[in-house]
């Protein structure tokens, strides 16, 4: 009989996606029973052999984590953003400042056999909590992102493009005056900004603000990024942030520009698989130099398109096995 395999969900948004949905689909394909969801079945966790909650924050599931490990059950709380430290601007920051929110979350944490996280600084936080936290790094799933590499420079237009949610209010500040010299600067050049739209660039026939799409729908958007922006402030925050966004421009074939943060410094190789920015006069100086030298552009997509064919799930799959605790 398969190992059950329960995955229970905050919500099924794009945290969900990336942390229950891309792992379980991968854990099916290799033979496991699988199932995800965002609502607490106490039948089916009690008939399940391994049992990873997403980040709970309703105060009874510490309740049923200590119940469930009681039952001999592995109980893995994941996480991949720091809670802890939530900047103001993060439309979930309201719901994390309460106590009982946040005290929840460490409860489950404290009891679960284990727990995950998507990089070793928020590994670090959490261990405070339970020792035996390991690292589960974020993973794409194989079919969602084009099996060979886009074929890009081939239109009139080189598209520069961000996309990402309103969490990345703080971030998107230092591209402030940025987009407005490039457009003036290129007319071949059209920049978009997918889901979230910041105050501070001006309307331009070739600004493109496009709103949120599906899950389903973005690796089609991304795929029409030539170039892919992708800042980070450094605050606490962010020092937990994943690599995820390089490796979604990367799998699209886009040339990521990157602030020069621990995010994306396992991934990003400067001017081999990116660029990345330490300074506010980087941003226009290395969005210059990719638009001026098309070859060292497409160099860059290319390292950064056969570095991310090691991080897809299906050939991961050893990582959630030894995090859950079936190897």
């Amino acid at each position: 009989m398969a190992v059950k395999i329960s995955f229970v969900a905050e919500q099924l948004a794009s945290c969900a996606w990336y942390r229950c949905q891309v792992p379980g689909r991968a854990l099916a394909a290799a033979g496991y029973d699988v199932h995800v969801a965002d609502w607490i079945d106490l039948d089916r966790l009690a008939a399940s052999d391994v049992v990873v909650f997403q980040r709970p924050s309703e105060p009874h599931v510490a309740n049923i984590v200590r119940d469930l490990v009681a039952m001999g059950k592995t109980v893995v709380i994941d996480m991949d953003d720091d809670l802890w430290n939530l900047h103001p601007a993060n439309p979930v920051y309201a719901v994390w400042k309460e106590p009982e929110t946040i005290g929840a979350l460490e409860e489950c944490i404290r009891s679960a056999t284990t727990a995950t996280a998507a990089t070793p600084e928020l590994a670090r936080l959490m261990s405070r909590l339970n020792p035996l936290t390991v690292v589960v790094p974020n993973m794409l799933r194989r079919e969602d992102w084009p099996a060979e590499m886009p074929d890009k420079d081939t239109g009139e237009r080189i598209v520069i493009g961000w996309a990402g949610s309103t969490s990345h209010a703080p971030d998107l500040p230092q591209l402030a005056g940025v987009v407005d010299t490039i457009l003036a600067r290129r007319e071949d050049v059209e920049v978009w900004f997918a889901g979230y739209h910041p105050g501070f660039v001006r309307p331009h026939p070739r600004l493109r603000l496009l709103p949120p799409v599906s899950l389903e729908e973005y690796p089609a958007l991304v795929a029409k990024f030539d170039v892919g922006l992708a800042p980070l402030v450094d605050i606490s925050f962010n020092r937990c942030k994943s690599d995820l966004k390089f490796l979604e421009y990367a799998a699209a074939g886009a040339a990521t520009v990157a602030s020069d943060v621990a995010a994306y410094h396992r991934a990003v190789r400067h001017g081999e698989t990116g660029m990345l920015v330490k300074s506010p006069k980087d941003w226009l100086t290395y969005l210059q130099v990719l638009l001026d030298k098309p070859a060292l552009r497409a160099s860059i997509r290319e390292q950064a398109h056969a570095y991310v064919q090691t991080r897809f799930a299906e050939e991961n799959v050893r990582l959630y096995q030894e995090a859950y605790g079936l190897v």
